[in-house]
This record gives C-alpha cells, sequence and structure tokens, in this order.
C-alpha cells in the first residue's frame, strides 16, 4: 500500500513520461541527419509557394535588355513604341524630383488660341506658364470652348478675355462639305450622317474670324463681356497685332 506523499510522486512521475511521448515528434524533426517524421508539414515552405509574386512597381532607371523593356512596356501602360510611351518615359523621369508648384495668384484672363503646334500662347505675350487661363480650339475657335469660358470667368475669376487667331492657320479658306468628305474617306461611309451634321468653323478672312468670334463671346448671356480683345499672331515674324 502506497503512503499518499507515494502517491503523489508516482503521478508526477507519470506525467512527466506522457509529456515526454508527446514532444518526441518535434525532437525528431530537429534532430541533425533525419528527416522529418511522417505526417509532418512544412507550413511556411507551403505558404511560400502558394503566394503569388510580388509586382515590382518601381522604375527601371535603364533599359538593357528586352525583358526590361517588355516591363517597362506592361508599367507603362502605353504601346510599344507610340508617342504615349514616349511621354510616359519623360514623366518617370520627372516625377522622381516632382514638386507640387506652390498656389500662387489666381490668373485674371483668359487667352484663347489654336490648337496649332506652332502656335506657344504665353510666348507670344511674354508670359510665363500660370500668369494666364489658356484655352485652345482648332482655329482658336470659340464654339468649341464656351463651357470652359463660363468656369474661366465666374469660377476660377479669369474675367478678362484675350482672343487670338494666326496666319496660315489650317482652318483658312477650309469649306466643312471638305472636311466631311475627308472624314468618311478616312473612316468609311457609316459615319456620313454623323459627320453631316458637324460644323468645323473654317473660315476665308482672318480678321473676320476674329470679329465672328468677339461677336460670339458678346451674345453669350453667361459671358462676361466687360473687357474683350481680338489678335492676331504672325507666325512668320512672331508679332502678335490687335485687330478688335
Amino acid at each position: 500500500m502506497l503512503f499518499p506523499s507515494a502517491r503523489v510522486i508516482v503521478i508526477i512521475c507519470l506525467a512527466i513520461v506522457v509529456a515526454s511521448s508527446k514532444a518526441l515528434p518535434n525532437t525528431a524533426a530537429q534532430a541533425p541527419g533525419m528527416g522529418p517524421p511522417s505526417g509532418w508539414f512544412d507550413v511556411e515552405a507551403s505558404t511560400s509557394e502558394a503566394k503569388p509574386a510580388v509586382r515590382n512597381t518601381s522604375m527601371p532607371t535603364s533599359c538593357k535588355s528586352g525583358e526590361t523593356n517588355s516591363k517597362l512596356h506592361e508599367m507603362l501602360k502605353a504601346p510599344p513604341g507610340s508617342v504615349a510611351e514616349k511621354f510616359a518615359r519623360n514623366n518617370a523621369k520627372l516625377s522622381q524630383s516632382w514638386r507640387l508648384p506652390a498656389d500662387t495668384k489666381s490668373p485674371r484672363a483668359t487667352l484663347i488660341a489654336c490648337m496649332d503646334t506652332r502656335i506657344l500662347p504665353e510666348a507670344a505675350f511674354g508670359l510665363k506658364a500660370g500668369e494666364v487661363k489658356v484655352l485652345r480650339s482648332a482655329g482658336g475657335r470659340v464654339p468649341d470652348l464656351l463651357r470652359s469660358i463660363h468656369l474661366a470667368q465666374h469660377v476660377l475669376g479669369a474675367k478678362e478675355i484675350i482672343l487670338m487667331h494666326h496666319t496660315k492657320c489650317g482652318l483658312l479658306h477650309a469649306r466643312d462639305q471638305d472636311i466631311r468628305k475627308t472624314l468618311v474617306e478616312k473612316i468609311g461611309r457609316r459615319v456620313k450622317p454623323f459627320a453631316d451634321v458637324m460644323t468645323y468653323f473654317g473660315f476665308e478672312d482672318l480678321h473676320q474670324s476674329v470679329h465672328d468670334d468677339i461677336a460670339l463671346l458678346k451674345n453669350d448671356p453667361l459671358v462676361d463681356t466687360t473687357l474683350i480683345t481680338g489678335w492676331i499672331h504672325d507666325v512668320d515674324t512672331g508679332n502678335v497685332t490687335r485687330v478688335a
């Protein structure tokens, strides 16, 4: 017959034996020269294989291989060889040193000009970027720009309007019927009903085109007509002359 103290000792010994037997698989897995026990599951290895590859979104600084170029095209999201791709490459360089410009006083004037790439509206008047709100359209014609003019004047505070057309403009002597015909030839006859209702605002007289657009502005009840001037920019000499 065991004394109470002896019973306690026996119970403690049995507990130690049971605990040791439960720890044996882990001990075997860590023993040098031994493989993992049967049924052992490597959680870390399994999850590392299941994880999707993390996409590197940093912009490569150079393109030295076809593989790098391919990755760059994917990141730029622009068709290879397109103008958009060139612009995106330029932006990748610019963004590395980009700083948001400090808030400046809102421009008080809106400058309307043609979309012709020979025309640099701010440069024509010796202005810096941000000194004037610039709105551009084919021929510098006003009908395309009325929505933006309303916003520029009454929301952004650029009340004064400076309208500038230019010499050797592509819309000079352009006729709607000729433009419509070109669209149908290039796109297909299916677009003829749509082209036939379009107006492209070609003109025969450069000075008259300025006066016509100013008249349109002055007849628009949403346009502040307090200060509107009309100008012609000579692309050969660079001179800008007021005509209205």
